[in-house]
């Protein structure tokens, strides 16, 4: 809201626990972490399970493959942040 000129003090009620971007970093590498490291037992030496890697790890290359095939097939784009505000009146106009 900072890049909008907006304060947070005018909004009608504030979350008394907000972090705000700290946290959103913070909890993205936790589940990074926690998605690569879930399928790790099948590394270890004599544990190999080819349906458990596979159910462990093709998800995030579903992800990668959906998310890029998202942004071609329907060409959105990316919404700058001083840009929000104005994009999001103009969709409630229509």
């Amino acid at each position: 809201m900072a890049r909008q000129g907006i304060s947070r003090s005018t909004l009608p009620w504030i979350a008394p626990f907000n972090l705000g971007m700290p946290a959103a970093i913070w909890t993205i590498f936790i589940i990074s972490v926690v998605t690569i490291f879930s399928g790790w037992p099948v590394f270890r030496n004599g544990e190999w399970n080819t349906a458990d890697f596979f159910s462990n790890y093709l998800p995030i290359g579903w992800f990668i493959i959906f998310f890029v095939g998202y942004k071609f097939w329907f060409k959105t784009t990316y919404v700058r942040l001083d840009e929000v505000i104005s994009a999001l009146l103009v969709c409630s106009d229509k």
